[in-house]
C-alpha cells in the first residue's frame, strides 16, 4: 500500500493504486471528506502517468537533426550551460530552465581529476520529487524570499521578484490557511565520479545515492541519505529510476517516500597536469590558456565533445520506425552516430564519447628506436618508419617516385663509366640511395611487402638518348637485389652522375591505427625529438590527413640546395614537352628558386617550375648546347631516416557497436521495422576512390565473422571501389543499395543473436555470428556485375523485449545484418549454422537518443 504524508490537518490517505475507481459519489446530506477529495486527484493523476508515455525527455531533435547537444559553450572555469529542456517525468511534464541563471541551465561541475593520468566521469542526473507547501509565514520549500519556485526549480536563480511566484497558497479574503498545496520540484544535480563502465546510464552506480529534499534554500543538493536509485522497467517505465522505499517519515522529505531520476548526461574530465604525449593526453593547462593540447582544449572549460548524452527520448505522437531506422544508418554510415564511450590507453589514458589518439612515424624499435623519443612509445602507435621514399602513410597502397644518385665510384670505376658492357647492382640492403640521403639500410625501414615497380635512367648532363639499361629483380617480395646491365657501356658524357627513376609500391592496411574524426591541423604534428631532423630541414611543408583513407602525408622543406646541370642533351622520356635548350632537370621536387646562373653569369630572365615541380623552364633565348646551370633552390622531400620521429594526434569516435562488456552473448531483439532494402559497401579504406555520400562508410558498418578459420578483417580490406555496378545500375559511387527480392521476413515475436566472449573484429567492432536453429533471419537482392570483396548490409529497427546490461525493456535499437563477400558478386544476407561457412553476423547500436517505444506494462 502506498501513502502520501500531507502532514498535519488532513484525516488520513486513500490509496488508488490498484482500485480501478471511475467516480467517487457523493451524497446528499453526506459531509465531503478531505480524504475522498485528495483520493479524485490521486486517481487523475495515476490515470494520466498509465496513458502517457514513459518517462524520458522531450526530443524532437532525435529527428529532426544531426546535431541534438544541448551545451552552450561557456568560457567559466568547470561550468556547465545547458539549453532548457523537457522532461516527462513518472508522469509529470517538467520545464527544466533556469538553474543558476535565467533562460538556460548553468551547473559547476566542480575541479575535474588531479594528477597527470588523472580521468573521470561526471553525471548529471534531473531528480524529481512531491513537496507538500504550507502557505506563509512558513518558508519550507520555498525561495529565499519565500517565494514559489517557477516550474518547482529549486535550484531556480533567486530573482523573486521577476521569475519566481509570490506565495498565494491562502487566499486573501479567508483569515486562515485553507489547503496545502503539493509541488512537483526538481534539480539539476551533479555527482562526479561515477562509473559509467559498469552503469551505463550513471544513475544506477550505488555509488549515486539519492539526497533529502533541500532542508533550506542554501542547500538546494539536500542531505545524503542511503537510498540507491533503481530502474522503474518492472512496473511499465523503463525511463524512469526511483530510490526510496515509499515511506513519507523516511527522511526523504517527500509526499510519497520517494524522489526518482532521470539520466541526462555524463561528461569526461580532464585533469589538472600538463598535456604530456607520452604520460598525459587527458590533462591540460587552466583557462586562460593558452592550451597545451594538440586539441586546443583547456583542463577546466567543459567542450561539447566533452559530454556524452544518457538521455531516453520519449514521444506522446509514437515514431515513425521507418524514419527512425534510415536517418540513425545513415547517421552511423557517416561515423556521426553516437551512442558509445571508449577510451585508449595511450599517453596515460582518455575517456568519453571522443578520444584523443596519436599514431607515430620515425625509427622503429627493431632499428634502434628507443622511447620515449623514438620507436613505439607509450603516447602513439607506431606505424611506419620513414624511409627517404615514403610521402604517404595510409590504408591505400601507395606508389612513390624517387630519384636515386650514383657516380662511378660508388661501384669502384673511379672518375669515369666504363664505355663497354658493365652491370651494377643496387641492393636495398646497402645502396639504394634517394637523392639527398646519406647511406642506410632502406629495406629495413619499409614493410617486407614493398617492392620496386620499374627502374629508367639517365645522366645527369641530359645525354639523349639515354644509355640502354637492362634490369632484373624488379617486383620481387620482399624485394630482391636489382641488377643493372648496361651492354653497351656509357661513353659520352660517362663522367656524370648516373640517375634512376625507381617506382615502389607499398602495401596497404598501413595507415592509421583507428578512424579519425576530426583533425587538428599543424598543432596535431609534433616531433618527438627536433634535434635529430636533417640537416637540410628548414620546415614542414606538407602536414596532411586523409580521412576516408586513414591516411598521413608529411614532406618538409628543405634549406636552399645547390644543383649543377650541364645542357649536353635530352633526357626524353623522363618529362612531357621537354625542350634541352631552356629546360633543367633538378631531380628533385622543387619549391622554389632563389637565383639561377649559366656559365657563371646571373640569370635575370623567367622562371617557370614546370614537370611535376622537377624542372625549371628558362627563356629560350637565354641558355643552350654546352652551357653550364647551376640552380640555387629549395625543395620538398619525403622525410629521410636520420632518427627523427613525427607524432600525430587526432580525434576518432570509439566503435559504436555496444561495447563488448554490455553486449553479453546472448540477446533477444523483437523486430519492428526490416529495411526493404540491402546497403552495400565497395569502397574502403584502402580503396583508391572514396564512397559517396559516406566516405567513411565501412568505419561504423558493423563486425565482420570471415569464418570460424578466417582472421579479423579491417575496413583496409575492403579494396574494391569506387565502381559499384549491377546489371542495371553503375556509378563511381563506392556504395549503393539494391532492393531486397527475396526480403527478410521478421518473426513477428522476436529475434535471437549469440556471440562467444572475444567476437570483435579487427576493428574493435563487436558482433553476433549465430543464431538458434530454426528461423534463420536472411534477404536477397540482385547481384553484382563483377566478383569483388564488397560488405553487405540489413539495417534493423529493433526494441528490447526484456532488460538487460545496455538497455531496458521497451528501449528501440538498431541492429545490422552484415555479410562480407570477399570475392563474390552476390548481394545477400543469410546466417549458416555451420560456422565454416558462415559469413554473415550481426552488430547491436544505441539509437540517438535511445527512444523509448512507449508505456510498456
Amino acid at each position: 500500500m502506498a501513502v502520501k504524508e500531507y502532514g498535519t490537518g488532513v484525516s488520513g490517505y486513500l490509496d488508488p493504486e490498484g482500485r480501478n475507481w471511475e467516480t467517487v459519489v457523493y451524497q446528499a446530506g453526506k459531509p465531503v471528506i478531505d480524504t475522498e477529495q485528495n483520493l479524485i486527484q490521486d486517481s487523475i493523476q495515476n490515470q494520466a502517468r498509465k496513458n502517457g508515455p514513459p518517462s524520458g525527455w522531450l526530443m524532437p531533435e532525435v529527428l529532426d537533426r544531426l546535431d541534438q547537444s544541448v551545451v552552450i559553450s561557456s568560457a567559466t572555469a568547470n561550468e556547465l550551460e545547458l539549453d532548457p529542456l523537457d522532461a516527462y517525468v513518472n508522469g509529470w511534464r517538467i520545464r527544466v530552465t533556469d538553474t543558476t541563471t535565467t533562460g538556460s541551465n548553468v551547473l559547476d561541475l566542480g575541479a575535474g581529476p588531479t594528477g597527470a593520468g588523472g580521468k573521470r566521469f561526471d553525471l548529471v542526473v534531473l531528480e524529481v520529487w512531491r513537496r507538500v507547501l504550507i502557505a506563509a509565514p512558513s518558508p519550507n520549500g520555498k525561495s529565499p524570499a519565500g517565494y514559489i519556485w517557477r516550474f518547482g526549480n529549486v535550484k531556480a536563480t533567486d530573482q523573486d521578484a521577476t521569475l519566481n511566484h509570490v506565495d498565494d497558497i491562502q487566499d486573501p479574503n479567508v483569515a486562515a490557511p485553507t489547503t496545502k498545496r503539493v509541488q512537483i520540484q526538481y534539480r539539476l544535480r551533479v555527482i562526479q565520479d561515477v562509473d559509467l563502465w559498469s552503469y551505463p546510464w550513471g544513475v544506477g552506480d550505488p555509488a549515486v545515492p539519492a539526497q533529502t529534499v533541500p532542508p533550506d534554500p542554501s542547500t538546494p543538493d539536500g542531505n545524503a541519505t542511503a537510498f540507491t536509485y533503481t530502474n522503474q522497467s518492472v512496473v511499465g517505465d523503463p525511463g524512469l529510476w526511483r530510490a526510496g522505499d515509499g515511506n513519507p517519515a523516511n527522511g526523504l522529505g517527500t509526499v510519497d517516500g520517494y524522489i526518482y531520476a532521470l539520466p541526462l548526461m555524463a561528461v569526461a574530465r580532464r585533469n589538472d597536469a600538463a598535456f604530456d604525449r607520452i604520460s598525459n593526453h587527458n590533462g591540460g593547462v587552466p583557462t586562460p590558456g593558452p592550451s597545451d593540447r594538440p586539441d586546443g582544449l583547456l583542463n577546466d572549460i567543459i567542450d561539447p565533445r566533452d559530454v556524452i548524452d544518457l538521455r531516453t527520448a520519449v514521444s506522446h505522437q509514437g515514431w515513425s520506425y521507418h524514419e527512425l531506422l534510415q536517418k540513425n544508418f545513415h547517421w552511423l554510415l557517416d561515423n556521426a552516430l553516437r551512442g558509445e564511450v571508449g577510451e585508449t590507453l595511450l599517453g596515460g589514458g582518455a575517456q568519453g564519447a571522443n578520444l584523443l589518439t596519436a599514431v607515430e612515424i620515425g625509427l622503429s624499435n627493431a632499428n634502434g628506436g628507443a622511447p620515449p623519443a623514438t620507436g613505439d612509445t607509450a603516447g602513439a602507435d607506431f606505424i611506419a618508419e620513414f624511409d627517404g621514399v615514403r610521402r604517404t602513410f595510409s590504408d591505400q597502397p601507395i606508389v612513390e617516385t624517387v630519384w636515386l644518385r650514383y657516380g662511378p665510384s660508388d661501384f669502384g670505376y673511379g672518375a669515369t663509366w666504363p664505355a663497354t658492357d658493365f652491370t651494377i647492382t643496387v641492393t636495398p640492403t646497402t645502396n639504394f640511395i634517394p637523392e639527398g640521403h646519406s647511406l642506410f639500410n632502406w629495406a629495413a625501414h619499409v614493410p617486407p611487402t614493398t617492392s620496386v615497380l620499374s627502374v629508367e635512367s639517365v645522366l645527369t648532363d641530359g645525354l639523349n638518348p639515354p644509355p640502354t639499361m637492362m634490369i632484373s629483380g624488379v617486383g620481387t617480395v620482399p624485394q630482391a637485389n636489382l641488377s643493372l646491365r648496361f651492354p653497351n657501356g656509357i661513353t659520352s658524357g660517362g663522367t656524370h652522375d648516373l640517375m634512376l627513376k625507381v617506382v615502389v609500391a607499398y602495401p596497404a592496411g598501413i595507415g592509421m591505427v583507428v578512424h579519425p574524426s576530426r583533425l587538428f591541423g599543424s598543432d596535431g604534428f609534433i616531433w618527438n625529438n627536433p634535434g635529430s631532423l636533417p640537416a637540410d630541414y628548414e620546415g614542414d611543408e606538407v602536414k596532411d590527413i586523409d580521412i576516408p583513407h586513414r591516411g598521413v602525408r608529411y614532406e618538409y622543406r628543405t634549406v636552399t640546395l645547390t644543383k649543377t646541370y650541364n645542357v649536353l642533351g635530352n633526357p626524353s622520356g623522363y618529362y612531357e614537352d621537354f625542350d634541352s635548350a631552356r629546360d633543367v632537370p633538378l631531380f628533385d621536387r622543387i619549391e622554389s628558386v632563389s637565383s639561377v646562373t649559366i656559365d657563371a653569369a646571373p640569370y635575370v630572365g623567367s622562371i617557370e617550375i614546370r614537370n611535376s615541380n622537377q624542372t625549371i623552364r628558362l627563356d629560350p633565348a637565354s641558355v643552350g648546347l654546352g652551357q653550364t646551370v647551376v640552380t640555387q633552390f629549395k625543395a620538398i622531400r619525403p622525410m629521410q631516416q636520420v632518427g627523427a620521429q613525427l607524432t600525430v594526434f587526432y580525434e576518432t569516435v570509439p566503435m559504436q557497436t555496444v561495447r563488448e562488456a554490455l553486449s553479453g552473448t546472448s540477446l533477444k531483439l523483437t523486430p519492428r521495422y526490416v529495411s526493404p532494402e540491402l546497403y552495400v559497401l565497395v569502397a574502403g579504406t584502402s580503396s583508391l576512390g572514396e564512397g559517396y555520400p559516406f566516405p567513411s562508410q565501412a568505419t561504423q558498418s558493423g563486425g565482420v565473422y570471415p569464418t570460424s578459420g578466417g582472421s579479423p578483417v579491417g575496413d583496409h580490406h575492403l579494396r574494391a571501389g569506387p565502381r559499384f555496378a549491377t546489371q542495371s545500375f553503375d556509378a563511381d559511387t563506392g556504395f549503393g543499395k539494391v532492393l531486397a527480392t527475396v526480403p527478410m521476413v521478421a518473426n513477428p515475436e522476436e529475434l535471437e543473436i549469440q556471440r562467444d566472449p572475444g567476437d570483435r573484429d579487427g576493428e574493435g567492432r563487436v558482433f553476433y555470428k549465430t543464431v538458434p536453429a530454426g528461423y534463420l533471419p536472411s534477404a536477397f537482392g540482385p547481384s553484382l556485375s563483377d566478383p569483388v570483396a564488397h560488405k553487405v548490409l540489413l539495417p534493423i529497427l529493433a526494441e528490447l523485449p526484456e532488460d538487460g546490461p545496455f538497455g531496458y525493456k521497451g528501449q528501440l535499437v538498431l541492429v545490422t545484418l552484415q555479410r562480407w563477400a570477399p570475392s563474390s558478386s552476390d548481394n545477400a544476407v543469410a546466417f549458416d549454422l555451420d560456422l565454416a561457412s558462415n559469413w554473415t553476423a550481426a552488430s547491436v547500436y544505441r539509437l540517438k537518443g535511445n527512444p523509448l517505444n512507449g508505456r510498456v506494462v
